[in-house]
């Protein structure tokens, strides 16, 4: 039994001897060093950051650890210990586990983008080796954004005859990121660069704008200035468009701005009135003029409730006066002067006479008679109507008469229009008998209408006027009706 006993005394002292060795060996090797992440995301407005090497055991002695950092923007970080020539030693103190580096990135204002770095471990001193994950790749996120620029209106106006123009303003979400620029586009027909404009800073080709968005910038604008003519132009619409931008910016939601500009010789002058009332009644008409002043044509439109539209055209001759009004594609209206008046008017319909009418004057030189002679069918012209006008002495409109001719003997009573109460006030849009002849240049009060059946129709008007005294509605009641007529200038 003894034997035995000893020889597992024997066993027992063998393996702790073993057991000895192993440890003795275990000490004796080297601690692996490895980064603890292959991947590392960070912003740029973290602050500082830490990249930690990891050791497989606890170091039996001091050491160090080469590590080389690459980048293409290494100046925009700050590094701890620092690298020398894309290196960085690092010591590795006695019983430690793991040893780190920091790092920092700048935060700038700049719009560069995504930034990124590669860690290696390139060298380990005695008791230290290099494990299998010896590179990092850093990222490092850009907290900068491309600023939206946008107009702030939609729309402005600029009266021609104002000397300083009219700012146009754009927009930035937040401080450009950088030094930008922006490209505007424009054009407009109606409105010539140097001819009606100019803009500051000046267009390169007469339609293209180039702005500088300096860094930070958290607006932009430029300057229209109109040049001011003696000519009646219209109103004139020139659409800016932002064209393209440099990339630390990127179109807002209102990218178009329309300015318009505004003639001084037009303004306050009559433009258009728009008339409505029930069963879906309604009509409107509108004034153009030409460069001279003069009214070149008129755009109608009339829903009745059926809708109809058209536009009457005004031609005159070398002295101003009125010549003709085209009055469809197919129908024109002639005037013919005789010592300086009118006293006939003929129109034509595709080229042939098919009526004229024949005008009268009062002493005062009002139109107090217009006999009108329409074609029949063999050629002869008979006559078909006749008006007669009375006026106050101030020359408005008070009776307007229409009869009908009979073979023999006078005239027989239509119907009689009367206007027999005024207001002092400018009419925008007075009646005419011959184009650019008004009967009626004071506001209306009441109008009455007879007719030979007997019947009786009195309609009052009643007006609201803009501050300046020009009226900018009528409403006309009467006889079971109401009607709103709206005024609109220049």
């Amino acid at each position: 039994m003894k034997p035995h006993n000893l020889s597992l005394a024997a066993i027992g002292l063998a393996m702790l001897l073993n057991a000895c060795d192993n440890d003795d060996e275990l000490a004796l090797r080297p601690a692996v060093a490895e980064f603890s992440t292959e991947t590392f995301a960070f912003s740029e407005n973290d602050g500082v950051k830490e990249i930690v090497i990891t050791l497989s055991k606890s170091t039996s002695t001091a050491g160090t650890l080469a590590v080389g950092v690459t980048s293409d923007v290494l100046d925009q970080f700050n590094i701890s210990p620092a690298p020398q020539g894309g290196r960085i030693e690092l010591s590795v103190a006695q019983g430690t586990s793991q040893v780190s580096l920091q790092i920092t990135p700048v935060n700038n204002e700049a719009l560069d983008g995504l930034k990124k770095l590669t860690f290696t471990l390139l060298e380990a001193s005695r008791g230290l080796q290099l494990g299998v994950k010896s590179n990092l790749q850093a990222r490092c996120a850009d907290d900068e954004s491309r600023s939206q620029v946008a107009f702030t209106l939609q729309k402005t106006s600029l009266l021609e005859s104002v000397s300083t123009g009219s700012v146009v303003t754009l927009s930035l979400s937040h401080g450009v990121p950088g030094d930008g620029d922006l490209t505007l586009f424009f054009a407009n027909s109606a409105a010539v660069y140097g001819k009606d404009f100019v803009t500051e800073p000046a267009a390169t080709d007469g339609r293209t704008l180039k702005l500088a968005v300096p860094n930070g910038a958290t607006e932009v604008s430029f300057i229209v200035q109109a040049l001011n003519d003696a000519l009646f132009n219209d109103n004139r619409d020139i659409q800016f468009e932002i064209q393209s931008v440099s990339p630390v910016l990127e179109k807002g939601a209102l990218d178009v701005h329309t300015l318009t500009i505004k003639d001084d010789e037009l303004a306050g002058r009559s433009k258009s009135y728009s008339t409505r009332a029930g069963n879906g009644w309604a009509s409107k008409r509108e004034v153009h003029y030409s460069l001279n002043g003069q009214i070149e044509r008129v755009t109608w439109q009339n829903a009745t409730p059926g809708q109809l539209a058209g536009e009457y055209v005004y031609a005159y001759d070398d002295a101003g006066l009125i010549e003709s009004v085209q009055l469809s594609p197919v129908t024109i209206l002639r005037y013919v002067r005789e010592n300086g008046r009118i006293v006939k008017s003929e129109e034509y319909d595709n080229g042939e006479l098919d009526a004229y009418t024949v005008y009268g004057y009062d002493q005062a030189g009002n139109i107090g008679e217009m006999n009108k002679y329409d074609r029949i069918k063999d050629g002869s012209f008979a006559f078909s109507l006749q008006f007669v006008f009375l006026y106050y002495t101030d020359g408005n409109l008070y009776k307007k008469m229409v009869y009908s001719p009979v073979a023999s003997g006078d005239p027989v009573w239509i119907s009689t229009q009367t206007y027999e109460d005024y207001i002092d006030r400018v009419n925008p849009f007075p009646i005419e008998i011959i184009h650019g002849q008004p009967v009626q240049n004071k506001l209306p009060l009441t109008f009455r209408e007879e007719r030979t059946e007997g019947d009786s129709y009195k309609y009052s008007f009643s007006y609201d006027y803009y501050p300046d005294g020009r009226p900018a509605s009528r409403t006309a009641t009467g006889h079971g009706i109401s009607e709103t007529t709206d005024y609109e200038y220049f």
